[in-house]
């Protein structure tokens, strides 16, 4: 619009011009706003100019905002995967841990029940050193058998040891998750 008022005015510059040419020595003053119309008339050419490269940067540049935000929303569902990955991983995680804590307290259970077989053994190994000295005819065979419940019960007994530390260990690590 500008473009075509601009030339509109450089017409009627140039109508103007030559009417004053026509109209010789009365036509001066005519003259000289005829050259202000034909010098406003390159102005607004020049401004039209103007505004159409400032018209094609905004365009550009709002080209370019546009793509920047299709890449801003990719990278948020990018972020938003990842973050659902993490939660994923986190869930499972915290699941294996209940099952470690679980397995945990069996342990924990077990060592507790061979504590308590441990104390049986012991006693019945006690009670059968007592007998062995009230039967001297069958020493032999009891000596021998106890030997042999004997080493059972310290492999119990080690074992059992082993057991416990490793459930204080165990209990010592779930602290940690607690």
């Amino acid at each position: 619009m500008i473009t075509d008022i601009a030339s509109q005015t450089n017409l009627l510059s140039l109508n103007a011009g030559i009417e004053a040419a026509r109209a010789g020595e009365a036509g001066k003053g005519f003259g000289v706003v005829a050259a202000e119309i034909k010098k406003l008339a390159g102005d607004s050419n020049e401004s039209a100019e103007q505004i159409n490269k400032i018209v094609e940067e905004i365009q550009a540049l709002s080209n370019e905002c546009v793509d920047e935000a299709g890449n801003v929303r990719e990278l948020m569902n990018a972020e938003s995967d990842l973050l659902n990955t993490t939660k994923e991983k986190f869930m499972a995680l915290a699941a294996e841990i209940n099952n470690s804590v679980n397995e945990i307290n069996s342990v924990s259970e077990i060592t507790t029940k061979l504590e308590s077989i441990k104390d049986t053994i012991l006693s019945a190994v006690s009670d059968l050193a007592a007998v062995s000295e009230e039967t001297s005819a069958t020493n032999e065979q009891v000596a021998a058998s106890i030997e042999s419940i004997s080493g059972n019960v310290k492999k119990v007994s080690d074992d059992t040891e082993i057991m416990n530390g490793l459930a204080n260990e165990l209990n010592e690590a779930m602290k940690y998750f607690h």
